[in-house]
C-alpha cells in the first residue's frame, strides 16, 4: 500500500495523472440490472436509472459495455 502511494505521489509531481479507477465493476452493474429486471421488467433497465441505483452516473456503465443491449444480454445470461 505504501509503495502505491509513493508511486502515485511521484507520478503526480512529474505531471503524470492517473485516471480514476471505475467505481463500478462489470459484475456489480449486471447484478443491479438483474435486480431492476426482477422488480420492474427488462424494459425498466435504462442507463440513467441503473446509474442512480449504483450511486453514480451512467458513464461507468459504458466503461464496461458498449451499449445497453450488451447489459441486457448479460442480465439474460445471469437469469439462465
Amino acid at each position: 500500500m505504501k509503495h502505491c502511494f509513493i508511486t502515485l505521489l511521484f507520478k503526480k509531481e512529474r505531471g503524470i495523472v492517473m485516471p480514476p479507477r471505475p467505481k463500478c465493476t462489470k459484475e456489480k452493474i449486471v447484478k443491479e440490472a438483474f435486480e431492476m429486471t426482477r422488480e420492474k421488467g427488462i424494459e425498466s433497465v435504462a442507463a440513467r436509472e441503473l446509474g442512480k441505483r449504483l450511486g453514480t452516473s451512467a458513464t461507468p456503465i459504458f466503461t464496461h459495455f458498449r451499449n445497453m443491449h450488451e447489459v441486457e444480454l448479460e442480465v439474460r445470461k445471469l437469469a439462465m
